[in-house]
């Protein structure tokens, strides 16, 4: 795993799906990218 390098590789991630939402979190439960309703999102980041 190549947590430091952020250049060359993505910083640690997950992707959620919701209905026809898609987002990709990071694990401390920040949204990178994508869109995602609030109270999924409280979930994810839960």
């Amino acid at each position: 795993m190549y947590w430091r390098d952020n250049d060359k590789h993505k910083m640690p991630h997950m992707h959620a799906f919701y209905g026809e939402y898609e987002a990709v979190f990071t694990l401390d439960g920040e949204i990178l990218s994508g869109d995602f309703p609030k109270k999924q999102a409280a979930l994810v980041k839960a």
